[in-house]
């Protein structure tokens, strides 16, 4: 930073982050006590009262934070840091339940933040031998971190304004002014009319109520917790999976524009077709390199391979065949479209088929200008989009911090000792919020795995920029 900006840089005010923090200490009190009641119909009282008390303290942060005079300026440092702030302590808050029911603490913690970045990856090695209440929550973990408590507090805030497009942008992009609050309350809305259809339709498919809920929950969240421990594969049938791989779709796609222009029209959207179009050549291929190596009639090898090429493309982990059985060629395959994700607003991971698509019109707008005279002019457009300058170099500085995080994360399993292609599976996987594995997540794997795997989750679900934001030094305190 150059010295005249060093002395314009304005540190992030503690009143700001504690009065617009307030709304988001009190939803996430609320919804984070939600599986309290469930958890002592199954007589979990340790989970109960480790969920209920992170509840209760989160509920008087709030209150304590409305006491303060209100700030109507929120700067945009200060929203990223909010944005961060969200998940890491809703993920100590479920951390604290799981660690009151006997769950050794670094335990808890890597499932509790899997749960909130919606990616799925779990050190538990029975789900089962755990309560009915405990399956809930981390399901239930994974539906509001894809829905994302930022958007709950916007369905409620006063006069959101410059201050609820703030704390929008960093999420899902801006909003006009006077739609903010009523945009996220139709999201809030539809997601949840989508989970019920989503429930009803595997149920109707075979899926006993409680667990159809638990799958449900992680599939329309892109999420992947399983209450099994060989995840889908313990389902009788195909009915039922085919119900849950519709969940896992619908929760990849921009749920703004579906709201906006109808899934039927949503389909002229150039992110949605290319969306439809990797899933289907994933699949396809992922089906061929199955059939070839696991000697599988046609049909079953389209089946599995179409599975999992959704469950990699929408991010969200769900397998009926272990990943650590394919080769090498369909392990790289998953890697691509882990990393490149679902589409941009929706509850994927990964890069967002959006931002690559901008990078592939960057490139070739640059190849169209080698062959133009220096003064010529090209129209920035991507379908009926107009690419702006900022939205470009934003795409493209995420991009670089998404390949570096990538690259630091892969160097860093092998430094604990993993074979290369495992290493880069597992790190794509954090990172895109996915959740497949192909052996290294368990609980036997070192403490710095588990640390360095909680990081590049967290990374991957706030997408860089705000956790970058929250550990900036500048953001903190100013040049005297």
């Amino acid at each position: 930073m150059s010295t005249g900006s060093a002395l314009l840089a304005r540190p992030v005010r503690p009143r700001a982050l504690a009065s617009h923090g307030a709304p988001l200490a009190l939803i996430g009190s609320a919804v984070g006590a939600l599986p309290v009641p469930v958890a002592l119909l199954a007589g979990d009282w340790p989970l109960a009262l480790g969920l209920g008390a992170g509840s209760v303290a989160l509920a008087l942060a709030g209150l304590g934070g409305r006491r303060l005079a209100h700030e109507r300026e929120l700067r945009r440092n200060e929203a990223l840091v909010l944005v961060a702030l969200a998940f890491v302590v809703m993920s100590l808050h479920t951390a604290l339940g799981y660690a009151a029911t006997g769950m050794a603490w670094r335990d808890a913690l890597f499932e509790a933040v899997s749960g909130v970045t919606t990616t799925g990856l779990s050190t538990l090695v029975d789900p089962h031998a755990w309560s009915d209440g405990l399956l809930f929550t981390r399901a239930w973990s994974q539906w509001y971190g894809g829905l994302g408590v930022i958007v709950f507090a916007l369905a409620i805030v006063d006069n959101p304004g410059v201050v609820g497009r703030r704390l929008y942008a960093p999420v899902d992009g801006e909003l006009p002014r006077h739609t903010t609050r009523r945009h996220a309350r139709t999201i809030v809305v539809c997601y949840g009319t989508l989970t019920i259809a989503c429930w009803l339709l595997v149920v109707a498919a075979g899926g006993a109520p409680f667990e159809a809920l638990l799958h449900t929950l992680a599939a329309v969240s892109t999420g992947g917790f399983s209450p099994h421990a060989n995840s889908l594969a313990a389902l009788p049938g195909w009915a039922e999976r085919y119900a849950i791989m519709l969940g896992m779709l619908a929760g990849a796609l921009p749920v703004a524009v579906v709201i906006a222009v109808g899934l039927r029209n949503g389909g002229r959207d150039v992110e949605i077709r290319t969306f439809a179009l990797l899933v289907a050549v994933v699949g396809g291929l992922l089906a061929w390199r199955i059939g070839a190596q696991q000697g599988l009639a046609w049909d079953v090898a389209a089946r599995e391979g179409l599975l999992l090429g959704i469950s990699a493309q929408t991010t969200t982990g769900f397998a009926t065949l272990p990943p650590a059985r394919l080769d090498d060629a369909a392990k790289l395959l998953l890697c691509f479209a882990m990393l490149v994700g679902g589409c941009l607003g929706s509850t994927a991971g990964g890069f967002k088929v959006l931002r690559v698509l901008i990078v592939g019109r960057v490139l070739q707008g640059w190849l169209q200008h080698t062959a133009l005279p220096d003064d010529a002019l090209l129209a920035d457009r991507l379908g009926t989009m107009t690419l702006e300058q900022d939205d470009v170099r934003q795409v493209l500085l995420l991009g670089a911090l998404f390949s570096a995080t990538l690259g630091a994360g892969w160097m860093g399993l092998l430094a604990c000792g993993y074979p290369a292609l495992d290493a880069l599976f597992e790190a794509a996987s954090a990172l895109a919020t996915t959740g497949l594995s192909v052996g290294i997540t368990s609980a036997a794997m070192p403490d710095g795995a588990a640390a360095l795997l909680a990081l590049l989750m967290l990374l991957g679900r706030v997408e860089l920029f705000a956790l970058l934001v929250l550990v900036y030094p500048r953001t903190w305190h100013a040049r005297r």
